[in-house]
């Protein structure tokens, strides 16, 4: 913990229904079992924060127990560590013709936790108090770097021969020959046996053909760049429109570092879109569609982009769009005071997910770019920033780092990953987020079945938790959510700008006309009046 100590919150409950509560008591007293938790007096110590806890489901089925030590993060000290390049790790891995995969099964609660530390971990269970943490848990502050260490003194004489490769969680045990490959495994597993570490059966693959790691494929000794790392530009269809083509160029130049000739492959595009509306349609004669296509081959000589050093700063720009039914994200890195382009992301959204709140989508455009980036993120010593232009999904953030949850579960459950990784996330204007929302209005179809990305958004998605199910309200367990003025009234109330209009309608004032910054409150003010109960309508 830092010089500076983080304030006392009190405990809160997520609001889920009584067999979910229920359900995450279970939980809470099968890891006290296992000794992961323990009561405050058990271990000598006075809780001094509580950090919030919520279910979420797990793709094999049942629900896993996380909690979120977003605000705790913010006060303590960065554990020094050494941990593993990504560069490094894909030259290992790219040397090998046969590989295995796995994944550490509880690592985290292996590892012992300080008892100063112990204070800061505490957690409220639904009916049995408060209980504090003595082992690690994924997303607390310095677990990465312990899990790091630890595992760096099981292989480390593996590492240094060059037969094995980790980052976080992920174990990696490559050879020339079957027959090398089987030896090197058996002597990874008898290491890891000695030492109490014990490996997911499910999530071990064995001599693949091809796998996918770290975003990049890997097939029989190469690696090849995945659909989600190629630039949506390359394969976007001509746009119909105006607007979507000043998409495609402002996207285009936003490339000009990497691109040859840039403005000389774009100008006749520009010239033809030259004072025309956004809404105009596009005529494409043959030359013109020439001109396009000529543009997204020249992608290919585009140079290799910067791969990000442990010492950059990490910008990762979100954006995700309902229309075109895509999310997406662009990773910079600022290096000795020159911001480069370091990589892209964008996936399809399945098709009920466009019934979704755009704070949703937009949440979910975080977690996945977060997820899709955190081999960088956890290399990196210095705090990610997530700039994205939705502000319910800041203002969702915040309320997680103050142990409050989001009035949307999927928020909430989707923005517990940026707390896993201790990043930050800030507010961008719309205007200046164009290779994002390029990329997530031209997401490219995967076609990998096994592809991690797309598994990741669906187990992201099945993974919430919701406060009522549909079953609850036919079985008249629980009435309907936001079916009340009380409840509208406390929505409401968390709003900025409905709690600036609720005041000027309320004492008959108007805000002046030099703010610029207020148009929603404005528009409130032409449409709404206060009923009686208080309620805007």
């Amino acid at each position: 913990m830092g010089p500076v100590q983080p304030p006392q919150r009190k405990g809160r409950m997520p609001q889920y229904s009584k067999n979910n509560l229920v359900e995450l008591q279970n939980k809470f007293d099968e890891l006290e079992c296992k000794g992961v938790f323990r009561k405050p007096e058990d271990v000598g110590i006075s809780v001094e924060y509580i950090n919030p806890s919520f279910l979420v489901k797990k793709a094999s089925g049942g629900f896993r127990l996380v909690t979120a030590f977003a605000d705790v993060g913010r006060y303590s000290k960065p554990q020094p560590s050494l941990m593993p390049d990504v560069d490094s790790t894909l030259r290992t891995i790219a040397q090998w013709k046969y590989i295995i995969k796995s994944d550490l099964t509880s690592a985290f609660y292996q590892i012992p936790l300080a008892k100063d530390s112990m204070k800061y971990c505490g957690v409220a269970t639904p009916y049995r108090g408060v209980r504090v943490y003595t082992r690690c848990a994924m997303g607390m502050p310095g677990s990465e770097t312990a899990l790091e260490e630890l595992m760096c003194r099981i292989v480390g004489d593996f590492l240094q021969k060059g037969c094995v490769a980790k980052l976080a969680d992920d174990l990696f045990c490559g050879g020339n020959t079957p027959e090398e490959l089987l030896y090197n495994w058996e002597c990874v597993l008898q290491s890891l046996q000695k030492s109490g570490i014990c490996l997911s059966p499910s999530k071990t693959v064995i001599c693949p053909k091809s796998i996918t790691i770290l975003g990049w494929i890997w097939s029989q000794g190469s690696i090849s760049a995945s659909t989600h790392r190629v630039a949506t530009l390359a394969s976007c269809p001509v746009p119909d429109t105006v607007r979507g083509l000043r998409s495609f160029i402002g996207a285009y130049k936003m490339l000009s570092r990497v691109i040859p000739n840039c403005s000389n492959l774009i100008a006749p595009l520009e010239e033809k879109i030259s004072g025309m509306k956004s809404a105009d349609k596009i005529i494409w004669s043959d030359m013109l569609r020439e001109h396009f296509e000529f543009a997204q081959k020249s992608l290919s000589s585009r140079k290799a982009i910067t791969l990000p050093k442990c010492s950059d700063q990490l910008w990762i720009v979100t954006d995700g769009s309902v229309t075109k039914r895509g999310i997406g994200a662009t990773l910079y890195i600022n290096r000795d005071g020159k911001v480069s382009l370091a990589g892209f992301f964008s996936a399809k959204l399945r098709k009920h997910q466009v019934l979704w709140l755009p704070c949703e989508i937009e949440a979910l455009s975080i977690a996945a770019s977060v997820k899709h980036f955190s081999p960088f993120i956890i290399q990196s010593k210095l705090q990610a920033n997530v700039l994205t232009d939705s502000k319910p999904c800041v203002q969702g953030f915040e309320k997680l780092c103050r142990g409050e949850f989001s009035a949307s579960p999927r928020v909430t459950s989707f923005l517990s990953v940026v707390s896993r990784y201790q990043v930050s996330v800030n507010h961008l204007s719309g205007r200046a987020n164009i290779p994002s929302d390029f990329a997530s209005r031209n997401a490219p179809v995967c076609t990998e079945p096994n592809c991690q990305v797309c598994c990741f958004i669906s187990r992201t998605e099945d993974s919430v938790v919701r406060a009522v199910s549909i079953q609850d309200v036919l079985n008249d367990e629980f009435r309907l959510p936001f079916t009340t003025r009380s409840a509208w009234i406390n929505i409401q109330s968390e709003c900025p700008d409905l709690r600036r209009t609720h005041a000027h309608l309320k004492q008959g004032t108007r805000p002046s006309k030099k703010l610029t910054n207020i148009k929603d409150v404005k528009r409130y003010l032409n449409v709404a009046s206060i009923a009686k109960d208080g309620l805007l309508v």
